[in-house]
């Protein structure tokens, strides 16, 4: 296995985040949830690509809303 340049590592991390944060809104856990995607957007901008941040956040955000 090769080794991972950082910015792979912050993307992955960050991916990572994300999905723990969607755990924490299907729990209803909204500050569990919060903490996560503030971690999330640190390993995008540590990564040297936060424009990724904005792409995921479109796609998680809108799924992660009040729920009716």
């Amino acid at each position: 296995m090769y080794p991972r340049s950082p910015a792979s590592a912050g993307n992955e991390a960050a991916q990572t985040f994300i999905k723990l944060a969607d755990v924490h809104v299907k729990l209803e856990s909204k500050s569990e949830a919060a903490s996560s995607w503030v971690e999330a957007s640190k390993a995008y901008q540590k990564s040297g690509n936060p424009g990724a941040w904005q792409l995921a956040q479109s796609d998680t955000c809108s799924s992660a809303g009040p729920q009716q």
